[in-house]
């Protein structure tokens, strides 16, 4: 298993598609050690609490996930440089979900469409009108 620092997936879609094409899953750590486990490490209730209901909400909704594969991955980082290329600078997350969205032919429903326009991904305000 490769590890990757958030500083460096955060500065670079290229970085995290890199290790994850490198072979066997990748995990994504701060400071060379595992999130989750340096939290639980501290004794930090919250990832404890974050975990089981993380475990809840896979086993109810996994055949609803969309999976961060290389190919989204590759996306992520064409659509965030495209932005980038008009000015705007989508963060991780808003590059990696609008990615999913497109690869998987989604119209992407958010209260936030100033974030996911601006990236050219279909979406739509569920809260003014839902999609036919």
């Amino acid at each position: 298993m490769e590890t990757v620092e958030i500083r460096d997936a955060k500065a670079s879609f290229t970085a995290l598609l890199a290790a994850a094409e490198r072979g066997p899953p990748t995990m994504v750590s701060r400071h060379g050690e595992p999130c989750a486990a340096r939290a639980v490490r501290k004794g930090h209730g919250r990832a404890g609490r974050l975990d089981r209901w993380l475990d809840g909400r896979l086993s109810t909704y996994a055949d609803r996930i969309l999976p961060l594969d290389a190919q989204a991955v590759r996306l992520a980082d064409e659509i965030s440089d495209a932005a980038i290329a008009r000015g705007r600078h989508p963060g991780f997350a808003d590059g990696a979900i609008a990615a999913l969205a497109q690869n998987a032919s989604l119209r992407l429903l958010t209260c936030n469409l100033k974030h996911f326009e601006t990236l050219g991904v279909a979406c739509a305000d569920p809260m003014v009108e839902l999609p036919s």
